[in-house]
């Protein structure tokens, strides 16, 4: 009987990736997240916060109470983002984004100004967590996949050996999607827009910032009014 030799389960998803989504989009064909597991979701906002920065704002020249028009008003949002004032921080905004690796959530991590809420690798079993593939990776060899079910296996066998999973942990790779609560005013969501909507920032981490992009110009398209092409 002949061998037939099967392609690997991802080179199809790569093939729609390239030819479509990517592409277009990031005009760089070596980026994907396969999977489509990433969402960024908007949980609460302070819903008046256009009125509460425009006061704070006021109250700093002490004329809280001039009335002003809506344009004005904007105007005067926009001098103090350009200028990054304290003002832009009385309007906040809480994601929950899943779907990510660990990789990911790392770099989100670093912004100082954020308050998050992850998911624990102490109190749940991460084997059973989806994983991101870097296409660049995968275009260099088939054995990717094998590596992480490796990975996993041999986590799974330490717990059950009676392991703590805070300790097997250490043996699951930094690809493992994991989920965060994230909370930042709007000053440093503009700092992590601008840092990771740029080219030299990671694949992934740009494709988190471009949700959360999205999610600001459907309810405060006032804030991003840079970031229009």
């Amino acid at each position: 009987m002949q061998n037939v030799k099967t392609e690997p389960w991802w080179k199809r998803r790569l093939e729609i990736f390239e030819s479509g989504y990517i592409a277009s989009e990031y005009q760089q064909p070596l980026l994907a997240f396969l999977g489509d597991t990433m969402k960024v979701e908007l949980i609460d906002y302070t819903h008046n916060a256009f009125e509460n920065i425009v006061r704070a704002a006021r109250g700093c020249y002490g004329n809280e109470d001039k009335e002003m028009s809506y344009e004005e008003n904007k105007n005067l949002i926009r001098a103090m983002i350009n200028a990054e004032h304290s003002p832009i921080e009385f309007g906040e905004a809480i994601f929950y984004i899943s779907g990510i690796s660990r990789a990911c959530a790392n770099q989100l991590n670093r912004y100082r100004h954020t308050s998050q809420a992850q998911k624990s690798m102490r109190y749940t079993d991460s084997s059973k967590e989806s994983f991101v593939h870097p296409i660049s990776c995968l275009k260099i060899s088939d054995a990717c996949p094998d590596v992480v079910k490796t990975c996993t296996e041999f986590y799974n066998k330490l717990v059950k050996a009676g392991v703590p999973r805070e300790d097997a942990r250490y043996y699951l790779p930094m690809g493992m999607t994991t989920s965060l609560h994230l909370k930042c005013n709007f000053r440093e969501l503009l700092h992590i827009l601008r840092q990771r909507l740029d080219q030299h920032a990671q694949w992934e981490v740009r494709q988190v910032a471009q949700k959360m992009l999205n999610i600001a110009r459907d309810n405060w398209p006032w804030l991003v009014e840079e970031f229009e092409v």
